[in-house]
């Protein structure tokens, strides 16, 4: 894939979204109510077995969230019993109570669950459709009918999607498309397979015809790391993914995959990169013969285009800005080289230009470098680096990246260094998951937009200082923050449930020292879960209150965002 087809996008937060004078957060002491309603049954769960011992299957098992909340109700979640039946739960506001538990569908068992599958997930589609997964190789379609009434669910269709009953998958996103007089429910499946030796994600993308009632379109990416964060665009032409290592198509039923000619598929480029703080050095391989004036460098601020000859050796948008009146090239015992020297000294380069090769020492791109924008937040309790904890692999470059479902390349693409994706949250309904990336120590939550003319992700919100408190808290289990983004919730795995506020009313004007400037504070609250029945396997953080799921107890906890 060449550089003029990949669009890197540059996440510039919005000012008025930051707080460069947010000193921290102050414990609060005043306790949090909790709600405790015992379960008649306990959720279904999976547990990994003999073959699943990966990372790829300790991560897709232990951090489901069970609790499934609906994006078009705002009081309204739902989880799978032992039984497989569907039980919605619902907290009232105005009384501060649960509502009776209720039973609203059933999932028809289709195949004996073995080693080797996963548990069920369910997907809400729209206000009225919905998808479940078995965790073997079926998919079950819903209609919900209008899911504020409280009504039974409907079967529309149930089929089996993969061609192996001893495979199974947990489904990621689900999209409702209508062409003609024709309706599409998009799915997008994910599972872990052993392949040379070695454990690859993988997602698959299905098309379903509900009028046919056949699966109309199959495509299949893969990857060697975790894929953090997928989900289908709005128009579901294309998918949103986010890992640490390349993805890419490796199975398409309409239009066959086409191999490029790039370093990946055996191809050696033409030059070799390296760095230092202050300039990039890139060195061509020799020509025999070849004299300085065949060489012609062509470069702006932000590309470089290289030619020997007639011949292309590199052409194509760079990393970083350099000083293109400080660019120098040489020839030099039949090596060809050029100098780019950094228009920001000490800017750490994840790559010369997309898709090219990696830097001549690879074992030295783990390090940790600055933030050399010097966007200082002025916290004097927050200002020290990152702890190694909030470190991502070390050999793992991690992006966010949009596909194209036709061409199978990647239209838009934004680096996120060695620091991978906090969290993922849907704020809207019927539009991807924003996800929460760390700027500096800031938490900056980035929502996926179809825009007329352009594809982007758009800065939402921001969780003020949530990175630097995400670094400490080694034992989380569940990471997310309200709709309206007024505070964020940490979950153990047992013990403890953190509640960060960005606004703390009781601390307004507060200042540093005698004249000195105004800063804000924002609470942090800290839930000891006694008596929880079980580990937490669920959590949805709603704008009012948090629920939580265990074993045997659904939780609530009144969140007074208001104080």
């Amino acid at each position: 894939m060449s550089s003029m087809d990949c669009k890197i996008l540059e996440l510039r937060p919005d000012r008025k979204l930051l707080k460069s004078n947010f000193d921290g957060y102050k414990l609060s002491l005043e306790p949090v109510a909790i709600i405790k309603e015992a379960l008649q049954m306990m959720p279904d769960r999976v547990h990994p077995s003999e073959a699943q011992y990966s990372f790829l299957h300790a991560q897709l098992f232990s951090l489901q969230n069970h609790l499934i909340h609906d994006p078009w109700t705002n009081d309204t979640c739902y989880y799978i019993d032992t039984n497989w039946t569907v039980k919605r739960i619902q907290y009232n506001l105005q009384e501060g109570r649960f509502k009776p538990i209720a039973s609203v569908f059933h999932v028809k068992r289709t195949s004996e669950r073995l080693p080797g599958h996963f548990n069920l997930t369910m997907v809400f589609i729209s206000e009225k459709f919905a998808a479940i997964a078995d965790g073997t190789a079926w998919i079950e379609i819903v209609d919900t009918g209008d899911r504020t009434k409280g009504q039974e669910w409907k079967q529309v269709l149930q089929m089996r999607v993969l061609p192996d009953e001893k495979s199974g998958f947990v489904l990621k996103d689900a999209r409702l498309e209508i062409q003609q007089e024709s309706r599409y429910i998009h799915c997008l499946l994910m599972r872990v397979e052993q392949a040379e030796g070695a454990f690859e994600s993988v997602l698959e993308w299905i098309a379903i015809d509900l009028t046919g009632k056949a699966v109309k379109l199959r495509r299949e990416m893969r990857s060697k790391s975790s894929i953090s964060y997928s989900a289908f665009t709005s128009n579901s032409s294309g998918v949103i993914v986010a890992a640490g290592k390349t993805v890419k198509f490796t199975y398409d039923s309409e239009n066959p995959i086409i191999k490029e000619d790039n370093q990946e598929n055996g191809q050696k480029t033409d030059y070799t990169w390296k760095q230092t703080e202050e300039d990039v050095v890139i060195t061509f391989h020799e020509r025999e013969g070849a004299e300085k004036a065949n060489f012609h460098v062509k470069c702006t601020a932000q590309n470089i285009c290289v030619k020997y000859k007639d011949e292309i050796l590199i052409d194509g948008d760079i990393f970083g800005r350099i000083d293109v009146d400080l660019t120098t090239w040489n020839l030099q015992n039949r090596t060809f080289q050029v100098t780019l020297v950094k228009a920001v000294e000490g800017e750490k380069w994840l790559h010369l230009i997309p898709e090219g090769p990696l830097e001549d020492f690879l074992g030295k791109m783990d390090e940790m470098v600055e933030d050399s924008a010097g966007n200082q937040t002025g916290i004097s309790s927050l200002d020290t680096q990152m702890e190694d904890c909030d470190r991502g692999d070390e050999d793992a470059e991690y992006f966010v990246a949009k596909f194209d479902g036709g061409s199978h390349k990647v239209t838009h693409k934004a680096n996120l260094g060695n620091c991978s994706p906090l969290f993922d949250v849907t704020l809207r309904p019927g539009h991807p998951a924003a996800l929460a990336l760390r700027q500096d120590v800031d938490c900056c939550l980035w929502l996926p937009c179809q825009m007329p003319s352009e594809w982007l992700l758009r800065h939402e919100g921001t969780l003020d200082a949530f990175a630097y408190v995400l670094a400490s808290k080694q034992q989380r289990k569940y990471v997310s923050c309200s709709p309206d983004m007024a505070y964020a919730v940490i979950c153990e795995p047992e013990r403890h449930v953190f509640i960060y506020k960005s606004k703390y009313e009781t601390a307004a004007g507060l200042r540093k020292r005698s004249g000195g400037p105004q800063v804000t504070l924002g609470q942090q609250k800290v839930v000891s879960l006694e008596d929880a029945g079980g580990q937490v396997i669920g959590m949805n953080v709603l704008n009012e209150v948090t629920l939580l799921l265990t074993e045997k107890f659904i939780l609530c906890l009144q969140i007074n965002t208001e104080q």
